[in-house]
């Protein structure tokens, strides 16, 4: 038997909301009925309203709290009176929601056991080996379609339908994909870029005295004295000083600095 109930529906992109009617059918098999006593509109519920992600009309207020009125054919667990809060992920894990949000069938077979990944932002599970974000194309297409309006597909088994990239597509998601797997190695290769250019940039004192400096061989000091270059990113520049000469020139700036300042403080 149908259940009147009410409820906040957003049917159009930015269209105003309001509490309206509602018909709920009684519970299938799997299936429970909740009278809900709170419900929250959270962020996600904002971005579908707003058309970021997810598809209209839907019914917002995914998270609440409630009593159990009835339960479907199969169901052991909750019971009628029993009170719930009901999450916008279920932590199943097996489910064919979570399945689908997780990447499809063939992921799941791939990667076995997937409740320890439940509630995972998707970066972080991209950071896995052997996980590719040719995985999460179903799910990134349905939050961006107008990107991926060139993703054809047709019904396949278990009622999921295979995606083909386009090159396009594809490439820009590579892209994302490797600043994602490897960030922490490009974070580390930025950081290097940016020491080197402040290091170009750097004043080689007028003082400085390459004979001091352990390491360089006699040509390298001999054109360095010669040339007597204004900056690192100047000596770097000349014919036959390595980098790693430009690097010791940099750490001994400093020694034969505190050198200096102790002879003075001396005096």
């Amino acid at each position: 038997m149908a259940v009147q109930g009410s409820g906040i529906v957003a049917w159009q992109v930015h269209e105003a909301v309001a509490p309206e009617p509602l018909v709920v059918d009684e519970p299938g098999p799997g299936e429970v009925l909740v009278r809900v006593q709170a419900s929250g509109v959270c962020h996600t519920d904002l971005h579908i309203r707003n058309g970021a992600i997810g598809t209209l009309p839907i019914l917002l207020g995914h998270e609440g709290a409630g009593i159990v009125e009835a339960v479907g054919p199969g169901v052991q667990s909750p019971r009628v009176g029993d009170y719930v809060i009901m999450a916008w992920r279920a932590p199943c894990g097996a489910c064919r929601q979570v399945i689908i949000e997780l990447g499809g069938p063939e992921l799941t077979i791939r990667l076995g056991n997937l409740n320890g990944a439940i509630g995972s932002p998707l970066t972080q599970l991209l950071k896995r080996p052997e996980i590719v974000i040719e995985d999460f194309a179903g799910l990134i297409a349905e939050g961006y379609t107008e990107f991926f309006a060139e993703i054809a597909g047709g019904a396949a088994e278990g009622g999921h339908a295979p995606r083909v990239l386009s090159a396009a597509a594809r490439n820009e998601m590579k892209t994302v994909e490797t600043e994602i797997k490897y960030a922490g190695y490009l974070d580390q290769q930025r950081k290097s870029i940016d020491r080197l250019k402040k290091a170009e940039q750097r004043l080689i004192p007028d003082w400085f005295d390459y004979g001091k400096v352990s390491g360089l061989s006699r040509e390298m000091n001999e054109k360095l004295q010669r040339v007597r270059p204004r900056t690192l990113g100047h000596a770097s520049r000349i014919p036959g000083v390595t980098p790693a000469a430009v690097s010791l020139i940099n750490v001994y700036i400093e020694i034969q600095g505190k050198s200096n300042l102790a002879a003075d403080s001396r005096r």
